[in-house]
């Protein structure tokens, strides 16, 4: 490669720092649970670095609306939701927010209709998300 070359890129990147950091892309079927399988693919989740170990999401629907905002955390090689989130309703308007404990939601959830208008919210309690994590982990059989 041309030095020129090399020097110009070496500037760009630091003009540009947000060019440095690469994103990952996840398909997601309905459940907005990873996918390997084309035709079940509802949703992408792309990921991109930000204050690890969290990684700033954007959900997006299969016309490339946004579906939801958030962070992701990466813990024993799953993708968790991982502090606030936003979904969407279809028309752009905020569908409910609140905050997610590693795959959990906990605390008040505030809902939304398309409208605007916003619906009753919904309690999540933190020490059930505890509770439903250890129901989640997997039991070693005994040998």
């Amino acid at each position: 490669m041309k030095p020129q070359l090399l020097i110009l890129l070496a500037l760009l990147q630091m003009v540009l720092p947000e060019a440095q950091s690469q994103s990952t892309r996840i398909p997601m079927d309905l459940r907005m649970e990873p996918t390997p399988i084309d035709t079940l693919v509802a949703y992408t989740l792309e990921l991109t670095e930000s204050e690890l170990p969290h990684y700033s999401a954007i959900i997006y629907n299969r016309d490339r609306t946004i579906k939801a905002r958030g962070r992701y955390v990466l813990e024993n090689k799953k993708w968790l939701e991982d502090g606030h989130f936003v979904f969407f309703h279809g028309n752009g308007t905020v569908e409910s927010e609140g905050f997610f404990d590693r795959g959990i939601k906990v605390g008040e959830w505030r809902r939304f209709d398309a409208k605007g208008i916003e619906k009753v919210p919904r309690y999540y309690d933190p020490e059930a998300a505890e509770q439903l994590r250890a129901l989640q982990k997997p039991v070693t059989p005994r040998q």
